[in-house]
């Protein structure tokens, strides 16, 4: 029987979700075999971990590196985050490649792009976003609050892009 932490109610383990069997197995074998000679192999961990938790991945299992080494191969951004400067390779065209830079407490969106190649937001808000901070430059600042207050509608007030633009434009007027 397992507890979970808020909860006075065992449940068995048919009862848990796959990320909480993830990070049961992936726990008990580094609590289990870690020793100088042991090297985990982790392909994908974090698939079924809710992102909340991938945040303390690699983290947690820094406590074993003293015992055992760790290769883990990952598309989060969340975990390439966490990963400690020095530590991470990538494959590129079938070769490995150490990654150099500062990727370890970066906002996750900026690893996901410079790391994985993957662009932050869908490409037709990337154009309008483009074209908003090219009216400011040109300074065309009524057309460019047009363009802010449409977008406003589609991302909000409290977007990063949405404010620094409405900022450029209040410093600019």
């Amino acid at each position: 029987m397992i507890k979970h932490d808020d909860d006075q109610v065992a449940i068995t383990h048919n009862s848990l979700s796959e990320g909480e069997w993830q990070a049961v197995i992936i726990k008990g074998l580094t609590e289990l075999l870690s020793s100088k000679h042991t090297l985990f192999l982790f392909n994908e961990p974090n698939v079924f971990i809710h992102s909340s938790w991938q945040s303390n991945f690699i983290e947690e299992l820094y406590e074993y590196t003293e015992k055992a080494s760790f290769v883990i191969t990952t598309h989060s951004p969340i975990v390439l985050s966490n990963t400690i400067d020095g530590h991470l390779v990538r494959m590129t065209s079938g070769q490995a490649e150490s990654v150099t830079g500062h990727y370890y407490g970066r906002e996750y969106s900026a690893n996901l792009e410079d790391l994985l190649g993957t662009p932050v937001r869908i490409s037709a808000i990337s154009k309008e976003l483009q074209s908003l901070f090219d009216l400011i430059d040109k300074g065309h600042y009524d057309d460019a609050e047009i363009k802010l207050n449409t977008l406003r509608k589609t991302l909000g007030d409290d977007d990063t892009d949405i404010v620094r633009a409405q900022t450029m434009l209040n410093f600019y007027r």
